[in-house]
């Protein structure tokens, strides 16, 4: 059965969320101020630790395979940040 569930970020941090690996992310939004993925999720099979990041516009951003997920705005504007899956090691 699909299914859409929501996952919180930490800003600052690396947030680990056990996926499946078919698990297909949709997007990041802020919801109620917290800064928050939506997954896609077609199969309960075996779930596998995936790596989330998020970088502030200027930030130093480490040299690591990633794959874009999507740039959120915060404070009407203030504060961005993108939000992206690791997919190498750190």
């Amino acid at each position: 059965m699909r299914t859409i569930h929501k996952f919180p970020l930490v800003i600052g941090v690396i947030t680990v969320v056990a996926l499946p690996s078919s698990a297909a992310v949709l997007c990041a939004q802020m919801q109620y101020g917290e800064l928050c993925i939506w997954v896609l999720l077609d199969d309960p099979g075996p779930k596998a630790s995936r790596k989330f990041a998020v970088y502030g516009t200027g930030q130093e951003f480490p040299q690591v395979s990633y794959d874009y997920i999507d740039t959120v705005q915060q404070a009407d504007g203030a504060l961005v940040w993108h939000v992206f899956e690791l997919v190498g090691p750190l």
